[in-house]
């Protein structure tokens, strides 16, 4: 038994990788303990229960999932490269996490669409704002057309969390890549030629 009081990092680190073993509903807290090595009541201390534990080791995994991806985007200073960065870098961490795709597949709910129905809202608005930021920067350099940040944050993190259920929850897997990539350009370079792209409402007449 560890003796002295837990290490509430170590402890959500532990606590994740038994869910993503068992799930949410076959994960108990008997089980977080005995890897743990404390007792069952002593976690009781520190969280309140099951769901608490849960949503506290999720937060905690996407979290630094957002973290890395802000940490390199802001190795760069160019807006279009800041954005093929944030969304590349996102997919790639997934890839790279065993545990947090397992914890993904089994709760796909974790990646959602709608502000007004998302678990981990306070995570995702930093990483909204990670997507305002670059817009805003893209379009005070010149280099965006000057579009609403906010419907447009909105319109690329739902995007974002669509290609990531369909990539991880869904099993499409390497289609769901292509699609993606496909997306990506489509976003950066526009759909229309450059001399079909007239100053129209809508730029098209």
């Amino acid at each position: 038994m560890k003796a002295g009081r837990i290490d509430m990092d170590e402890l959500l680190d532990v606590a994740l990788a038994t869910f993503a073993t068992y799930g949410y509903e076959k994960t108990t807290l008997r089980d977080v303990a005995s890897r743990f090595s404390v007792s069952t009541p002593n976690l009781y201390n520190y969280v309140d229960g099951k769901r608490d534990l849960y949503m506290r080791s999720v937060q905690r995994a996407l979290e630094r999932w957002r973290d890395s991806v802000a940490s390199l985007v802001a190795k760069h200073t160019d807006p279009v490269e800041r954005f093929h960065v944030m969304v590349r870098a996102a997919m790639a961490y997934v890839e790279s996490d065993a545990v947090l795709r397992a914890i993904l597949m089994n709760d796909p709910e974790i990646l959602s669409v709608s502000s007004g129905v998302d678990r981990f809202g306070e995570v995702n608005r930093g990483a909204r704002d990670m997507i305002a930021k670059t817009l805003s920067a893209g379009i005070e350099s010149g280099r965006f057309l000057p579009v609403d940040i906010d419907s447009v944050t909105d319109f690329l993190f739902s995007t974002y969390m669509m290609f990531l259920l369909k990539r991880f929850s869904f099993g499409e897997g390497e289609q769901a890549m292509a699609v993606f990539d496909e997306c990506i350009e489509i976003i950066v370079r526009g759909l229309l030629k450059p001399q079909d792209n007239r100053e129209t409402p809508g730029g098209i007449e």
